[in-house]
């Protein structure tokens, strides 16, 4: 708060600020009216650096003493932003106001120590007990002849204070002056020395232009001789390259086949039945090279009953080739074989075959298995579920003799085998647990631990989701880039082709070879003979529906031909049905209800883990009705519980007799009032097919009684026909 009073004193006004707050103040005369020149002033004054100035406003003067931070190195930071304030008439003069000025600043910061006062913090009038002070100072030097003599002293001990500044500054510019003889004397001693360096420099000039050259001519010398050896090694490696082209060219084939014909048995007279032994690939002309500068892939392609299996087995040396010296194994007999192995002399062994039809569940012949289907359902181990290291060592015999081969389980053969195939996490597991993808690369790792030549598959894709023909494609290929061994594929026509594969050859299905050759020529004529006769098919199809089509000749391209099939047939499939039912299916009664449903191994679900939302409520588990007049499909990766799912629904699962399912309205079980359905009276209704099934029909069945097995109880029972079924079979075996 500010304080006034009415002593008669030039100094009319006076106050103490930081930067634009005001802590103290006092006015000589409210009348004045000049305390209202401080919020006019005090905005325009900058704290940058330290300021003495004076302002003119009508009849006064407005003097100030600004501080910067640099005048208190000491104190707190805001000690930079005090302005020290007073206003007194123009005839006044100014050396008595900043006199006191210099003396309120003296008093006021030796009341308010800078180090340990921050201003910035301090309220409006936050100094107000300085008023006082204020008050006596203006009075003192303004009215009294002491006040003003001590203003006029402090006045003169400013400038008693710039002037020993200066007389300092003009004694040290009188010393340089003292040092300007020395200055030029040794600025001749430089010079006389410049001229001896420019002498030296120039000799030392000439010294390092030498240098430069023979150093030039010693680096022209080396890029002579590195470019000298560069040309010799390129020659030298060129010259490698050709000696190994010629000795790729000159390395004996694996196996070489020049004109022959094959045959299940020996074509004498004494065959009855010639149908039974026709010739297969007659003129057959083949080689696999065993090293090539460009590497050869082959895949065997063709429908079913074509030949591939056969074809796979000509090569391992199997059946009867006339004339017998069409077909030979040049590189199994030469000395290159005899130190890796002598036992790949054998074409049966240097050939390893891997067939994959009928095989889910089981790994081939070498593996034990179940004895019932329900078997593999069983959380429960037997003794014949042999683990896949236990397939892998070749240790699934239940009595196994002191002689029997077994694989090692170290070394770097095996560690790579297993790793490349990704099997490390499945050694432990029992065999008739792993899915189709699982079972495949584990064969493929039983053949590749025989460390066999070529490595023969047999529909290896055949059953297998997208992903896992991907991922075991990619696993193929590693081991045929490297050769080791040599891969040769069966393929069936809607089977994908690996885009390793380089050389093809398209079987027809009387056992003839249609193409052969490289991939992309081989394609180009197989499609173009495809899609043509898809087109003559349809065409006929259309003719017996009174539909009018134009005849046109053999297309020979392959984009138009496909083109022209899409345009004119775009709602029907190759079989002529078409793609949408022409009439909408009546829905009948459920046929299979399933709830809440969660299939688990132990503590392990497998199926039905999950959460659904049904009619509003949430379940646990699998929800699913199958009415009459519905078509459903099921979809999934390997190993995602399809046939988990479709034994549930044919009742091979153990736990469909403990889960909540009804077939045909009926539960597995008797309940109150309501007998439970067989399996005798499922199976009768529901017909099945399946890799599982496959792999438990006897070898010796015929084809006839495998179709008759869906009117008996089981395969090998006496099936129960009448006329109907009897022509039903007679049709589909035309």
């Amino acid at each position: 708060m500010a304080s006034s009073s009415t002593s008669s004193t030039p100094l009319l006004y006076s106050c103490i600020a930081y930067r634009t707050t005001i802590l103290s103040e006092h006015t000589a005369s409210a009348a004045s009216q000049t305390s209202s020149l401080a919020s006019i002033i005090l905005p325009k004054i900058d704290h940058r650096t330290s300021q003495k100035l004076t302002y003119t406003h009508d009849q006064n003067f407005i003097h100030y003493i600004a501080d910067a931070s640099s005048d208190h190195p000491a104190a707190d930071p805001s000690a930079g932003g005090l302005t020290y304030l007073v206003v007194s008439p123009s005839n006044f003069g100014r050396r008595i106001p900043f006199g006191y000025l210099v003396e309120i600043k003296k008093q006021f910061l030796a009341r308010y120590n800078p180090e340990i006062t921050d201003f910035a913090s301090l309220p409006p009038y936050g100094a107000a007990d300085f008023n006082s002070n204020l008050k006596q100072l203006m009075i003192s030097y303004g009215t009294t002849q002491s006040g003003k003599q001590d203003a006029i002293s402090n006045v003169q001990a400013d400038i008693d204070n710039v002037k020993g500044i200066m007389t300092e500054n003009i004694e040290r510019v009188l010393e340089r002056g003292e040092r300007i003889d020395l200055l030029v004397d040794k600025t001749d001693r430089l010079g006389v020395g410049a001229h001896d360096f420019r002498v030296r420099s120039r000799g030392l000039k000439r010294q390092m232009w030498w240098k430069n050259m023979k150093l030039m001519v010693l680096l022209a010398v080396v890029v002579v001789f590195l470019v000298y050896l560069f040309v010799g090694f390129v020659s030298l490696r060129s010259l490698g390259r050709k000696r190994k082209v010629s000795e790729a060219h000159s390395s004996p084939p694996i196996v070489s086949i020049n004109n022959g014909t094959f045959y299940r048995q020996h074509p004498s007279s004494t065959v009855q039945n010639e149908s039974a032994n026709k010739p297969m690939f007659p003129g057959l002309t083949f080689s696999l090279p065993s090293s090539s500068p460009k590497l050869e892939h082959w895949s065997i392609i063709g429908p079913s009953s074509s030949g591939k299996t056969t074809f796979l087995e000509i090569l391992r040396g199997q059946h009867i080739c006339l004339p017998p010296t069409a077909r030979s194994f040049p590189y199994l007999a030469s000395a290159e074989i005899a130190q890796k192995d002598h036992r790949l002399r054998v074409p049966s062994r240097a050939f390893q075959y891997v067939g994959f039809q009928g095989e889910r569940g089981r790994l081939g012949q070498s593996a034990t298995r179940g004895a019932y289907l329900s078997a593999r359902y069983e959380s429960r181990r037997e003794e014949t579920d042999f683990s896949l290291l236990d397939y892998l060592r070749g240790n699934t015999e239940l009595n196994p003799s002191e002689a029997q081969e077994e694989q090692p389980t170290n070394g770097q053969n095996w560690e790579k085998i297993i790793r490349d195939l990704e099997l490390q996490p499945l050694l432990h597991l029992p065999v008739g647990n792993l899915s189709n993808g699982q079972t495949r690369r584990a064969r493929i790792a039983r053949a590749l631990l025989n460390t066999p030549e070529v490595l023969l598959l047999d529909e290896p894709f055949m059953g297998l989701d997208p992903s896992t023909v991907e991922t075991l494609s990619s696993r193929l290929h590693l081991l045929a880039k490297a050769s080791s061994p040599r891969i040769v594929l069966s393929l069936r026509p809607q089977d994908p082709v690996p885009n390793w594969i380089t050389h093809q050859i398209w079987l027809n299905s009387d056992m003839t070879i249609s193409y052969q050759g490289q991939r992309i020529d081989v394609t180009k004529s197989a499609d173009s003979q495809y899609y043509s006769h898809v087109l003559r098919k349809l065409s006929t199809l259309a003719q017996s529906q009174d539909k009018s089509v134009e005849n046109s000749s053999e297309e020979t391209d392959v984009t138009q031909t496909r083109k022209r099939v899409r345009r004119k047939y775009p709602k029907q499939s190759v079989e002529g049905l078409p793609l949408k039912d022409e009439v909408k299916a009546e829905i009948g009664e459920p046929i299979v209800e399933m709830k809440d449903i969660v299939v688990r191994y132990n503590a392990k679900p497998v199926l039905g883990a999950w959460q659904e939302t049904k009619d509003g409520q949430l379940h646990e588990g699998l929800q699913w009705t199958v009415c009459r007049g519905q078509r459903w499909g099921v979809f999934g990766p390997n190993g995602s519980g399809k046939t988990t799912l479709i034994s549930l629904i044919c009742s091979d699962h153990p736990q469909s007799y403990s889960l909540p399912i009804r077939i045909f309205s009926r539960p597995r079980l008797p309940q109150p009032g309501q007998p439970g359905i067989s399996i005798f009276d499922i199976q009768s209704r529901i017909g099945q097919s399946s890799p599982e099934i496959h792999a438990f029909f006897p070898k010796t069945v015929t084809l006839r009684q495998v179709i008759e097995s869906a009117w008996a109880d089981t395969f090998l029972s006496p099936p129960k026909l009448i006329y109907e079924n009897d022509a039903a079979v007679d049709t589909c075996l035309r």
